[in-house]
């Protein structure tokens, strides 16, 4: 890999010493702009922040 090349990863790191090795992490979640308007909406993103929060805490949020 050179510097400065994204790497796709398919899952969370699995071993404590590669956290200490990210650089970045995006995450993308792709909704259509009907996904806004169903019912289950709030429900859905509120999941996604459920499961995204401890990567930002753990990444970004003074401790």
């Amino acid at each position: 890999m050179e510097k400065g090349e994204w790497t796709k990863h398919s899952g969370w790191p699995a071993a404590a010493e590669n956290w200490n090795k990210i650089l970045a992490w995006i995450v993308r979640r792709r909704l259509s702009p009907a996904a806004a308007t169903r019912a289950s909406f709030p429900r859905e993103i509120t999941n996604i922040f459920r499961d995204l929060y401890p990567l930002l805490r753990y990444t970004s949020l003074p401790k």
